[in-house]
């Protein structure tokens, strides 16, 4: 078996894999009643799926734009997050917790920034 032939073998293992993800995310989707667009057939690569994940009274959109990422979010339990509204932050109430970005406020120049 040639190296291209391993190569080939692998790449059809992973878009079968994705292929069972995005069903799977669509299905679960549909179950929780989490809006999604499945825009493959326009994407330059073979998969790009859109979900709106719950965020107050509006929706934040979410883009998986390969099977790659398709697989990794297949892996997680979406379906309990929800948005915070004006954080880069998600939060399970299911769980109680809240997982956000964080950053330090600029500090002026002093000593202590050198």
């Amino acid at each position: 078996m040639e190296h291209d032939d391993i190569d080939d073998a692998e790449e059809e293992l992973l878009f079968k894999a994705a292929v069972e993800a995005l069903d799977n995310i669509k299905k679960r989707c549909d179950a929780c009643k989490m809006v999604y667009e499945d825009l493959s057939q326009f994407a330059d690569s073979d998969f790009y799926l859109e979900i709106r994940f719950p965020c107050g009274p509006e929706t934040r959109f979410m883009p998986l734009v390969d099977g790659n990422d398709l697989i990794k979010f297949n892996a997680i339990p979406f379906e309990k997050y929800v948005c915070l509204s004006n954080y880069a932050a998600i939060a399970s109430y299911e769980d109680g917790t809240i997982e956000a970005v964080i950053s330090a406020p600029m500090t002026p120049p002093g000593p202590l920034s050198r």
